[in-house]
């Protein structure tokens, strides 16, 4: 009996350690954005949702760190597609999810339960962060802004980009402020900047793939309303200002800089395919 509780721990510790260095690596990165962008291609929310939650469940499971989860966090909002013939995008056609939400619960519950314990037999202090309470108004300024002055189903349809950027970038960053192991080896900065990157990298590929669904010649599209389900030309713009210099500050990090010019180039170029003036500017 003994021995096999040995094994199974033995085995446990492999997994912990594998799935941790895999989830620091770009492959991770890319696995979990490739999934996002396929589902937002192939317009199968099934497929998307129930694929990268499995994936995360796998990570808060094995893991001991919550960093790695952040390309899932907000790569998820990058699934939302406006299927063909549809007006304005109906959130409700996404409900039917919500049981695919429930084995998330349940891995979170063990990740937060698994590591409070560490944190208690290490002695270590829970922490709200300095910016808890500030994010708190934002959150809230989010959720309520425009209520009852907008129409519900508008206010629908801003609801994925609000909750991602109101009560999940909360809960993200609760969760960051207690759950990241540091680790002296590991350059979270470098980590951060590469998700980053990479989500910046997925949505211009969205972009063009809009585009080249487009039915109407190439001189007409840059004065077309473009609408990707989840954003439109200036919630890309929005993205590609965040991403774009950080594949500028990647370049100063690694021998292989110009890979990194060349993507921040890229993205910059898309940047400026979306007119926005906002983010040109």
């Amino acid at each position: 009996m003994r021995e096999d509780s040995t094994k199974l721990k033995r085995a446990f510790s492999f997994a912990q350690e594998g799935i941790r260095k895999f989830a620091y690596t770009d492959l991770y990165i890319l696995l979990v954005l490739a999934i996002v962008v396929a589902a937002w291609v192939w317009q199968n929310a099934t497929f998307g949702f129930v694929t990268l939650i499995l994936v995360s469940c796998a990570v808060l499971v094995f893991s001991d760190d919550i960093l790695p989860l952040s390309v899932n966090a907000f790569g998820a909002m990058l699934m939302i597609f406006k299927a063909d013939g549809e007006g304005a995008i109906d959130i409700s056609r996404f409900f039917y999810l919500w049981p695919t939400f429930i084995p998330l619960a349940v891995a979170i519950l063990i990740f937060v339960v698994r590591n409070t314990v560490a944190k208690v037999k290490n002695k270590q202090r829970f922490v709200l962060g300095k910016m808890f309470f500030p994010q708190v108004a934002v959150s809230a300024a989010l959720l309520l802004g425009g209520v009852g002055t907008i129409a519900a189903k508008n206010y629908l349809t801003a609801l994925p980009n609000v909750i991602a950027l109101g009560v999940g970038v909360l809960a993200v960053y609760l969760l960051f402020a207690n759950f990241i192991k540091i680790d002296e080896k590991r350059d979270y900065a470098k980590y951060f900047a590469k998700v980053v990157m990479w989500i910046g990298f997925a949505v211009c590929v969205e972009m063009i793939v809009h585009i080249s669904r487009l039915d109407i010649s190439s001189q007409d599209w840059s004065k077309w309303y473009w609408d990707l389900g989840w954003g439109n030309r200036n919630n890309i713009a929005t993205f590609l200002l965040f991403s774009a210099p950080m594949a500028m500050y990647l370049s100063t990090r690694t021998r292989k800089g110009w890979a990194y010019i060349v993507m921040a180039l890229f993205q910059y170029a898309c940047l400026v395919m979306t007119l926005s003036r906002g983010g040109i500017l």
